[in-house]
């Protein structure tokens, strides 16, 4: 991995700031919650034990079922592959994290998981989800990404309380009509999948702000895509999309948007109606140039039009206050004009 490459990815990571809150314990436990790390510990305090996180444990025992009080369950990396029934019994759980085992299935979900906010199950050998998922009401965040998931079932639409949904690196051919149901949809990352389309309306979640999209098999941007207004994250990278149409102005709150290993050859003048975009990333296409209305994007600082055909670098580029990473490489341009010291190409 070379040098200019290692910087690309940490200035994806530092500006994006899209780290993964489901993975992070600390940030669903509350300070005031003891999370016990030893199972016999926590059997031995039951009425204690709200929070437990097991790391390269093993199988479950069925006498996880006498914790009672336990709102909190992390069980990752510890190569289980299967869940004992009891844990059906666990009728407090606010928040459970299964990710990366070996997981084939899930014990049908009970009737009295009502409490359940939070379930990750990411990591896993899931082909499907699980029966009486329509039960999770309360639902908020769930995250089933790195499985081997083909669909959804029907009822999974009538989760209406999610807010963030990562079904990433799956093998999702399409997603139903019903999913406009998921109104309170905030976080969508549907990257790595097999989708043609995505079905968004005029009834879709108004308040989707992150779209991730990437490595499908899109050759156009979803039309319902642009009735988002409040996006702020759109990332459509290595698709198979040819245009980007006049809609993308309607974006306007757009400020990170990928559009990289495409087979893009010109931009819209419409591009230029985004208010404050802080990160743009065109690299991998065809096009020649770029519309005179990016000469208004003075929020913009990471800039990547590598390996395009570009043969003249716009001045106003330069001149962009808060420009301070410009990705050029592989493109033909003549006569470069000198760079400002702040901005860093690669």
């Amino acid at each position: 991995m070379n040098l200019k490459y290692i910087l690309f990815l940490f200035v994806i990571l530092i500006l994006c700031d899209t780290f993964d809150i489901f993975a992070q314990t600390s940030r669903v436990v509350p300070d005031t919650v003891l999370i016990y790390s030893d199972m016999e510990r926590a059997l031995l305090n039951k009425s204690a034990a709200y929070a437990l996180e097991l790391t390269s444990y093993g199988d479950l025992p069925e006498s996880i079922d006498s914790l009672t009080e336990l709102r909190y369950l992390f069980i990752s990396d510890c190569m289980i592959e299967r869940l004992p029934k009891s844990i059906q019994k666990l009728q407090k759980l606010e928040v459970l994290r299964l990710d990366n085992n070996r997981l084939t299935e899930l014990p049908t979900i009970p009737e009295t998981w009502q409490n359940l906010k939070i379930l990750s199950v990411s990591g896993n050998q899931l082909k499907t989800l699980p029966k009486g998922i329509s039960y999770l009401q309360n639902l908020e965040q769930f995250n089933a990404a790195d499985n081997s998931l083909t669909n959804l079932p029907e009822e999974f639409y009538t989760l209406t309380k999610l807010q963030r949904l990562d079904l990433s690196h799956n093998q999702i051919k399409a997603l139903s009509p019903q999913f406009i149901a998921l109104t309170n949809l905030e976080f969508l990352n549907v990257a790595s999948n097999k989708l043609k389309d995505l079905p968004v309306n005029s009834k879709s979640p108004v308040n989707l702000t992150e779209l991730y999209l990437d490595n499908n098999a899109l050759e156009k941007i979803p039309p319902g895509v642009f009735l988002l207004s409040r996006l702020k994250i759109l990332s459509l990278s290595e698709n198979k999309i040819g245009r980007v149409p006049d809609e993308i102005g309607n974006l306007t709150n757009l400020q990170k948007i990928f559009l990289s290993s495409n087979l893009l050859s010109q931009l819209p003048e419409t591009f230029g109606n985004l208010k404050s975009p802080e990160i743009i990333d065109l690299s991998e296409n065809a096009l020649t140039f770029l519309p005179s209305g990016f000469s208004k994007f003075n929020s913009l600082i990471y800039l990547n039009i590598s390996n395009n055909k570009i043969d003249q670098l716009p001045v106003y580029i330069l001149k962009l206050d808060s420009l301070t990473q410009l990705g050029l490489e592989g493109n033909t341009i003549f006569n470069l004009p000198k760079l400002p010291e702040k901005i860093q190409v690669f």
